[in-house]
């Protein structure tokens, strides 16, 4: 049989024969008699007298505290003050306290103690929560949380219900990856919080729950597949701000979005991807308006072509106030620019240089660009971006150096490695890390031994730096070195190695010799 101890409300287990019996809580040590199995709850909540032991003829009952007042106070901050007390650490021997946070939540009249009942209710339920009755509690939470959201009118409130059922979502799949039972519909919580983030007509209950699924693949597919299936104009400008924003699956999921819409509606959010930080986010999106939005993009292209060949005769300096065609596509026009030299460098078109040494050089540019600018000088291996990359290692945001180190390492030229040097003290460890991957691709042996020892070694992020900085390394000792990393135990070690031994290949097969000028995209 189980019986609750009258001191901490933990449940007890006991055999049916051992009713009657004297014993202890193993939990908080209080003396209590067992009960009997033929006791009702009745008799076991009017035990009292001598803690543990059944009250005697005669003996005055002790009365048991309220948790609640009788009847509703009149001040909704009295109501919300005191369902607050009830969470921990302050009440954790509270009895029957779900009932009166399921009650508040539901019918209280101030969208204030509703809030406030369901978010303590989610902080006090692990402290009171038996394993003999799990999931039972959640899921009773679970329930209320989601009809508060389908049907509570107060914006503030669904907002909290969202939260919690955030919670319970992260709380379940941390439960079932350590061996739990699973006991709810990810597909319908899925559902749920992406029809809020699409529906609800409060803009921070949408919040909330876009908050929620940033970090979620699985959710951001599914949101943005409903958007493209309302197609409505929110589902541009949501495409959009995905886009524009610091979350690296919410930018996966509304690129894939965009090509969906195609030529229709696909259009603007794949331009504004052409300005993301991560080049490979830019190169899809480049390749997708070919594909997918050839109408629109190719008189673009065709502008921006015969712009740069322009600035390709000019200096440096002349052809940062050279813009031919900015007009015709307002702001978007300088990312739309950039996307097609970037393009144009990693096939070697040497028109490219210009723009992207004015790019590079501006201090006041966009960060975003400079640092793109100096990857696409490396892929271009211009001999003139040279003395430029080498001018970026000193300039006063340490990524810029990190990113001119990295194009330097592909000039493979010895006369970079001193100026590569000043980077090993760096603040940031990836600075220095990708500094001495550059040294060994120009061919300094200390910094190819020191690569080859932290690849050896024990330090995982060392172990996954050196990987990467040995892909463009000619030396046979580094293809050995990642060949025997590529069938390491862990694996983003393996998956290190295996990239770096592409791009060595890649490497071998590549001359670095200009090519063509050429107006075909």
């Amino acid at each position: 049989m189980r019986f609750r101890c009258p001191k901490c409300h933990k449940t007890l287990r006991a055999h049916d024969d051992s009713g009657g019996k004297q014993g202890k809580c193993p939990s908080c040590g209080q003396a209590l008699a067992i009960p009997s199995v033929k006791e009702t709850p009745t008799d076991l909540r009017t035990r009292a007298g001598k803690v543990g032991h059944a009250r005697q003829p005669g003996q005055p009952q002790v009365r048991q505290r309220r948790t609640a007042p009788k009847g509703r106070h009149p001040d909704p901050k009295v109501r919300e003050e005191f369902v607050r007390g009830l969470g921990p650490p302050q009440h954790r021997e509270a009895p029957n306290a779900d009932a009166i946070f399921r009650q508040l939540a539901t019918s209280d009249p101030s969208p204030e103690v509703r809030s406030a009942a369901l978010e303590t209710w989610a902080l006090w339920l692990p402290y009171h929560l038996h394993e003999d009755y799990y999931p039972t509690p959640y899921q009773l939470l679970e329930g209320v949380a989601k009809r508060i959201l389908k049907e509570d009118g107060d914006a503030g409130v669904r907002q909290a219900a969202v939260t919690v059922i955030a919670d319970l979502i992260r709380k379940k799949e941390y439960e079932e990856g350590g061996g739990r039972r699973e006991y709810t519909d990810h597909a319908a919580d899925r559902e749920l919080i992406v029809n809020t983030a699409i529906n609800d007509a409060s803009e921070a209950v949408r919040s909330a729950a876009w908050d929620f699924m940033r970090a979620k693949k699985d959710y951001l597919e599914a949101y943005f597949n409903a958007l493209v299936t309302a197609g409505d104009a929110a589902c541009v400008s949501a495409i959009v701000n995905a886009i524009e924003g610091d979350s690296w699956p919410a930018k996966r999921a509304a690129l894939e979005a965009s090509r969906a819409l195609g030529d229709e509606g696909g259009y603007e959010g794949l331009v504004a991807a052409l300005a993301d930080l991560y080049d490979d986010v830019a190169e899809n999106a480049l390749r997708s308006l070919r594909e997918l939005c050839p109408s629109k993009w190719q008189e673009v292209e065709a502008a921006i072509r015969t712009d740069l060949s322009q600035m390709a005769g000019a200096d440096v300096q002349a052809s940062r106030e050279l813009e031919s065609v900015p007009r015709r596509f307002a702001g978007k026009y300088e990312a739309m620019r950039f996307a097609v030299a970037e393009d144009m460098a990693r096939n070697g078109d040497q028109r490219a240089f210009a723009l992207l040494a004015s790019v590079l050089e501006d201090p006041n540019g966009i960060f975003e660009f400079r640092l793109r600018a100096a990857t696409a000088l490396g892929c271009l291996r211009d001999p003139r971006a040279f003395p430029i990359l080498i001018q970026a290692l000193r300039d006063p945001d340490e990524k810029v150096g990190l990113y001119a180190a990295k194009a330097l390492g592909k000039f493979r030229d010895p006369r970079a490695i001193d100026p590569l040097r000043q980077l090993l003290g760096a603040r940031d460890y990836f600075t220095r890390y990708y500094a001495r991957g550059a040294m060994a691709q120009c061919g300094d042996p200390a910094a190819l031994s020191r690569l080859l020892a932290m690849l050896s070694g024990r330090d995982h992020y060392e172990r996954l730096a050196a990987a990467e900085c040995l892909g463009g390394v000619r030396d046979s000792r580094a293809i050995r070195a990642l060949q025997q990393a590529s069938r390491d135990a862990e694996p983003a070690i393996r998956e290190a190695a295996k990239r770096a031994l592409i791009e060595a290949q890649r490497s071998e097969h590549s001359d670095g010799a200009p090519k063509p000028a050429t107006d075909a995209p």
